[in-house]
């Protein structure tokens, strides 16, 4: 409970490596905002988060589900599912 109310969860990696994945999307996505992701990724915006984040995360939930499918994204949390060291 503490871990999805950080807005992430520690697992250990294949490596055996401590690693942080972000909770899922869980909010609803707006066409209105699916449209934007869409808009946002053909331009090559690409999102800086960190699984830690709350300002991040908040920001994945505005978008909601289908919408943060469209987006692209880069991962900046050491420890991070996603980030390439």
């Amino acid at each position: 409970v503490i871990a999805e109310e950080l807005g992430y969860f520690p697992v250990s990696g294949r490596d055996g490596e401590l690693q942080y994945v972000p909770a899922r999307v869980r909010g609803q996505s707006t066409d209105q905002a699916v449209a934007l992701a869409k808009h946002l990724n053909k331009k090559g915006v690409v999102m800086y988060s960190a699984f830690w984040c709350p300002h991040c995360r908040n920001q994945r939930e505005m978008f909601g589900r289908d919408a943060w499918k469209e987006m692209t994204w880069v991962e900046c949390g050491k420890g991070g599912v996603g980030r390439d060291e």
